[in-house]
């Protein structure tokens, strides 16, 4: 038998499933940072939602005070004129309607300036309206993506829960083959793979304590594997062999409800 120089089994099913377990940790990491980045946007979106609130009622109170100014300058207009009439009718006038004119030139800097400020804010709400909207479509977006890994994780669930209801059955027919009359009758690829699956590496993968054998779980050895004294027909060729040959089966009573085989996700 090679050693393996890694340190870890280099069979094929080995291979696929520590596949599969880095994928799922992956999938479940990239899960925990979409929940984290929803919860984010989340706040941003009730940020902005407030300050859209505060900035429409500033709107409106700049409206209202627009609105009130304008009626004032209106009043001082009509007071202008009035005194304007006086002063020419009266010299004594003049400086009365001077001090009006400046009030009526006061308000209307104030007005246009009020004005301007009310574009202004006017611009920073479209700009706020913006960016609540993008904050929005990006969190139902996360929000799809988190519900795909959500889909995702429960398929890698239903595998390992699958993997486990296997993975005795393997390891009772791989030490039921290791100590049978007929092993060293065996090809010797086979062999080679049997000592593999027995490994302490491999029985941790497969969740079979180090140390222990089929002895250990009082398995029923087969009469075709005990008694055997021939190579079975399906050994006989020195190719690769399938684990779905070496009749693997659920009890009735299991409920494992398989999404995929146990192949590596993509």
């Amino acid at each position: 038998m090679e050693e393996d120089p890694d340190g870890r089994c280099q069979n094929p099913l080995c291979q696929n499933l520590r596949e599969n377990a880095k994928a799922q940790s992956d999938k479940t990491g990239k899960q925990k940072n979409l929940k984290v980045k929803v919860t984010s946007l989340d706040q941003i979106t009730r940020e902005q939602t407030n300050k859209l609130l505060g900035e429409q009622n500033l709107i409106k109170k700049f409206e209202a005070d627009a609105a009130l100014m304008q009626s004032e300058l209106k009043q001082w207009k009509e007071k202008a004129e009035v005194f304007r009439k006086h002063a020419e009718e009266a010299n004594n006038s003049i400086a009365k309607a001077n001090e009006i004119r400046q009030k009526y030139d006061t308000l209307l800097q104030y007005a246009e300036k009020l004005d301007v400020n009310r574009s202004d804010i006017k611009k920073k709400y479209m700009t706020s309206v913006t960016i609540a909207q993008d904050s929005q479509k990006r969190a139902a977006e996360l929000e799809k993506r988190l519900q795909t890994s959500k889909y995702h994780a429960e398929n890698l669930r239903n595998e390992l829960k699958g993997f486990k209801k296997y993975a005795p059955q393997v390891m009772r027919l791989v030490d039921a083959l290791a100590q049978s009359k007929s092993f060293q009758d065996l090809p010797s690829n086979l062999k080679n793979d049997i000592e593999i699956f027995r490994r302490g590496d491999a029985r941790i993968v497969f969740g079979s304590p180090v140390g222990t054998s089929i002895d250990d779980s009082n398995p029923v050895v087969p009469e075709d594997v005990e008694e055997s004294t021939s190579v079975p027909s399906q050994f006989s060729s020195s190719s690769a062999y399938d684990l779905n040959g070496l009749g693997l089966s659920l009890s009735d009573d299991e409920d494992v409800t398989p999404t995929a085989s146990l192949s590596k996700t993509a």
